[in-house]
């Protein structure tokens, strides 16, 4: 399958920032539904490390595997008219099944906690064990997009398979949710906190 044998690809030129990186997106997702669902590209959550900051990692990266970078942006929150660079991406116009790579710099506040909660909630891919989210940390950036888009249904959809079959620290939910500020609706938010 080409997105393994690409996610292997990555990990292999990550291995030397362990630590600084985690899985996250449509595979980590897969991993936490009961039913994987289908995926065409690799998620990868960094932080700056004191080598290498993650925007120049990212493009080193994707560089190295013979791709071209693309660059994405979310809006600034402390100026509606700015942007922040928020992605660093790879896409491979010559697969439909496999659009490529993004790799998701830290600018969303969960991604500095997530990722270093990954490193302790290694995943077996078959090729290796990789630092990938929490189904918590996932919620998360997933509520965080549809914070700012709400029409993101794949978004809504892995958050309510995951609580469905993942068991959920529901408290670090509300208290991450209160901590980053993610405004949503409040039918949402009482899917999100309260135990079934």
């Amino acid at each position: 399958m080409r997105l393994l044998s690409e996610l292997k690809k990555v990990a292999e030129e990550l291995q030397p920032y362990r630590g600084q990186w985690a899985v996250c997106g449509g595979v980590a997702a897969s991993i936490y539904r009961e039913k994987a669902r289908f995926t065409d590209d690799i998620d990868i959550a960094l932080i700056d490390s004191p080598l290498v900051a993650a925007k120049d990692l990212s493009i080193r990266i994707i560089s190295g595997m013979g791709y071209k970078e693309y660059f994405g942006f979310v809006p600034c929150p402390q100026d509606a008219t700015g942007q922040l660079l928020a992605l660093v991406c790879a896409r491979d116009q010559t697969d439909e099944r496999f659009a490529g790579i993004d790799f998701l710099l830290p600018v969303q506040p969960w991604i500095e906690d997530g990722v270093k909660i990954a490193q302790s909630n290694e995943i077996d891919y078959g090729f290796a064990r990789l630092p990938t989210v929490t189904p918590e940390s996932l919620i998360v950036a997933k509520l965080t997009a549809i914070s700012t888009t709400p029409e993101r249904y794949q978004d809504l959809d892995d958050i309510t398979e995951i609580l469905k079959s993942t068991p959920i620290d529901r408290a670090y939910l509300k208290s991450s949710i209160e901590r980053y500020q993610i405004d949503l609706p409040r039918e949402l938010l009482t899917l999100i906190t309260e135990r079934k």
